[in-house]
């Protein structure tokens, strides 16, 4: 049986970013590029929300998944938790 495991979507005016992610039912992509879609802008760094998102990718955008890459994911991921953790905690003071 033959498997996907590159899927391009570069250049097809996606401009919603959760579409994007949608792809996360697709467990045997390694890679995949989004790059040149308008989600990319809205977002910061795509290949960063990519990773808190979908963390099995090992080529975002024709660029490997580096430790740097994945250290920034970890530090992202804690980041948003501590602001939901502390926004949580004002709203019930």
């Amino acid at each position: 049986m033959t498997s996907l495991y590159h899927l391009s979507l570069a250049e097809n005016l996606i401009e919603d970013f959760k579409e994007v992610v949608k792809i996360g039912k697709l467990k045997n992509i390694f890679s995949f590029n989004f790059s040149g879609n308008p989600c990319c802008d809205s977002v910061g760094n795509a290949k960063i929300e990519m990773l808190v998102n979908l963390d099995y990718f090992e080529k975002l955008n024709d660029e490997d998944v580096t430790a740097e890459d994945l250290a920034e994911r970890a530090n992202t991921i804690n980041e948003r938790e501590e602001a939901k953790r502390v926004a949580e905690e004002e709203a019930r003071a």
